[in-house]
């Protein structure tokens, strides 16, 4: 999940489904390769401007979206990764078995595999299951080894921990057992927080005192190993020792360029290959430069108003709604998204996931939303605090002035409103502090590290024994609309899945959880002689298959 969005908080086209059958007789098997672009050993360092290099490289504590995106497929691996078509396939896990009632997953560790060298630190064995039943386990327990490091915890968004019974290592396999079923639950093991970290690593740190270098210099099994990095760029290079076959980009540098005019003008003037996140204004003129090639494609997120809903007068069905009626959502799209692709968000959950293309544009009608707020608040005044970041984003693609049309719309049928800046490395620890008055309300985007509905409505929407999840900022919770998320979750067959899950969306939309605002898609532009470099749905980018082409 995605934040910044803050990811709490997209690679380009369309998302289709893959799910995990289960068995029913006996046990099934499921293997196959993932496939990588074998190095032709050049030496080119692709070098990428971006709004903000990477500060966190353990991704379970990231604060930023900007570690996760760009660090996860290049780092890392995890035990399965989902092809081209959504579909489960083999990774760091040879194969994998499903007991018949679906509860048991049983993973074969790949042999050989290779861990990065870190200056001074050399593994001195290769991976085994313990290094899985430890990354794990971190995320189960806030009392395992290394589910705190200083003041940060290790925190699942994809991986279903409430859903978890045990994960142990039996020879060269790991056992996952599960207490209620999840048909998803292969597809959940491929998140940014799932990914294989060395046991050993972390252990010689614990042993030198050195713990919060787990997250400063990092050790994985990717593509790529850390070399270096400061406030300025972030340098890996070339693992000739990758498992599935070294990649051609012998090093990957990220260059901070936070303008995105500052982004462009590096890549015109050839201090970068590739520049990201670029906003309609330069859009607009990167249409007109050659030699470039133009990068678009949607991500599976949302931007939102988030209330906390145990706060009074937003507890009220008809607050939230008058404050949706309000918004201009039309006038939003045409000054932030003139050159961009953006829609209306109608429903939290992405229409791509719930199978239903575009959304209706949601209602505006700030008479009806003064009326609303009469009848909830008689005697007024009513005030809002918005907490945000100002960090530009393919869904908010300049912040102040997201927050200033928000404002000027939600005074315009009499509410107060103040606007609080968050830093971004805080936004993260604030919206999943279940206190109440933590915040009054949230404006944010949110994604998810992979493109499967029930992680989306999950996280977003639902709640555990009565209690929000950490990731529903709106702190409502609804029985009917959990019964519904469950349901989805346990229903084998996709489309009685989709159903429960439009369903979720629709009980979602009538509580009016979240005041949803629009669907955005990412822009980057890259040389036209690179190619291979792709960007996933979830925003993330892999460079795995980059290749220069003369």
């Amino acid at each position: 999940m995605a934040f910044g969005f803050y990811r709490l908080d997209s690679l380009t086209g369309a998302y289709i489904g893959g799910f995990v059958r289960i068995a029913v007789a006996l046990l099934v098997w499921c293997c196959s390769t993932f496939p990588v672009a074998h190095s032709a050993h050049a030496e080119y360092n692709h070098i990428v401007c971006v709004p903000q290099v990477p500060s966190i490289a353990d991704l379970t504590v990231a604060t930023s979206v900007f570690d996760i995106e760009l660090l996860s497929a290049s780092l890392y691996d995890n035990l399965v990764q989902l092809d081209g078509d959504g579909l489960p396939q083999a990774a760091l896990a040879e194969r994998w078995q499903v007991s018949a009632d679906g509860l048991l997953y049983r993973f074969k560790i790949r042999r050989g595999v290779s861990f990065h060298s870190v200056q001074g630190f050399r593994p001195t064995r290769p991976m085994r299951a313990s290094d899985v039943v430890f990354s794990l386990n971190r995320l189960l327990s806030a009392d395992a080894f290394f589910a705190k490091i200083g003041d940060r915890h290790a925190l699942a968004t994809e991986l279903p921990v409430e859903k978890i019974d045990s994960v142990v290592a039996v020879g060269d396999w790991v056992e996952i057992r599960l207490n209620s079923l999840d048909v998803e639950f292969v597809e959940k093991l491929t998140g940014h927080d799932s990914h294989i970290l060395s046991f050993e690593y972390a252990r010689f740190l614990t042993a030198e005192n050195r713990s919060e270098q787990f997250g400063q210099v990092p050790i994985g099994t990717g593509a790529f190993s850390y070399l270096k990095h400061n406030e300025d760029e972030y340098l890996l290079r070339r693992f000739d020792d990758y498992w599935a076959g070294a990649v051609e980009f012998s090093a990957l540098t990220f260059v901070n360029a936070a303008d995105e005019l500052d982004r462009f003008s590096k890549l015109r003037i050839g201090e970068c290959a590739q520049a990201i996140d670029i906003g309609p204004q330069i859009l607009a003129k990167a249409d007109r430069v050659e030699g470039f090639e133009i990068q678009r494609g949607p991500i599976l997120s949302v931007f939102f108003l988030a209330l906390d809903t145990r706060l009074a007068p937003w507890d009220e069905v008809r607050a939230r709604r008058a404050l949706s009626l309000a918004i201009n959502r039309k006038r939003i799209l045409q000054l932030l998204f003139q050159f961009t692709g953006a829609e209306y968000a109608n429903y939290s959950v992405h229409p791509d996931l719930l199978g239903i293309g575009q959304a209706k544009e949601p209602e505006y009608n700030p008479d009806l939303a003064r009326e609303l707020l009469q009848q909830v608040v008689p005697q007024g005044p009513i005030s809002l605090t918005i907490s945000t970041v100002d960090a530009a984003r393919p869904h908010n693609p300049n912040p102040r002035r997201m927050a200033e049309l928000v404002a000027q719309d939600l005074s315009a049928v009499g509410v107060d409103v103040s606007v609080k800046w968050v830093p971004l490395e805080k936004i993260l620890a604030l919206a999943i502090d279940l206190q109440e008055r933590a915040y009054e309300s949230l404006l944010l985007g949110y994604s998810v590290s992979a493109p499967l509905v029930s992680s989306f409505s999950s996280n977003l929407l639902g709640c555990e024994d009565g209690e929000p999840k950490q990731m529903n900022l709106s702190r409502l919770c609804d029985a009917q609309l959990d019964e519904l998320l469950l349901s989805a979750s346990r229903q084998p067959a996709l489309e009685k899945r989709r159903v429960l899950n439009l369903a979720a969306a629709e009980k979602s939309l009538s509580l009016m959880q979240y005041v949803n605002i629009l669907h955005a898609e990412h822009v980057d532009i890259i040389r036209d002689d690179i190619k291979g470099v792709q960007r996933r749905v979830t925003g993330f980018l892999d460079f795995r298959q980059g290749r220069v082409e003369h």
